[in-house]
Formats: structure tokens, sequence, C-alpha cells
């Protein structure tokens, strides 16, 4: 696999880093490091899915949107508020 060397690179490649949280006082998004096996073996996505060595970083929105500018513009997720069924229709869609 690839390592992306940039966050830009890693938005770009893949859905290896999941945006937990977002913090609109700090204006920051709480990243979690996600491998395909992680989402299909998550129960949850959301903070319930967190354990020892799960890797999260606090990124600037700033440097979010800044390296997410050019990419394609793709809507393959489900914004949702908690217990509204989108990791039953997540694993459906998958």
């Amino acid at each position: 696999m690839n390592i992306p060397k940039t966050l830009g690179e890693a938005l770009a490649q893949s859905p290896l880093l999941f945006p937990l949280q977002f913090d609109p006082t700090g204006n920051i998004v709480q990243v979690v490091r996600l491998l395909e096996s992680d989402y299909a073996s998550a129960s949850f996505l959301d903070n319930r899915m967190l354990g020892n060595g799960t890797q999260t970083a606090a990124v600037p929105w700033s440097d979010l949107n800044e390296a997410a500018t050019g990419l394609p513009k793709r809507c393959h997720f489900i914004f949702h508020i908690s217990h509204a069924g989108s990791t039953l229709l997540s694993r459906l869609m998958g």
C-alpha cells in the first residue's frame, strides 16, 4: 500500500481518515485512521469505535479544507444524527 505523505494525499487516495468529530469553537476536526477492515468490523461509526490503539488526530479545519481543495466533489456518505440507522444503511450500500 502506498503510504500518503501529506494530508491531501491521504484524502485523495482513500477513506483512510474518517472525520469523527468537529469542534466548532476551536475549528478542529478529529480524524480517525481506519482501514477497510476497520470500517467493516465497527458496529458504530462514532465514539464507540474508539479503543486502545485507535489512531486519532486533531486537524485544524483550515488544513483539512486546504488539503481537500481540488478533490472531485462526490457524495458517498450518509450524514446523520445518532441512532438514525445510518450504520445499517452504510453496510447495505457497502
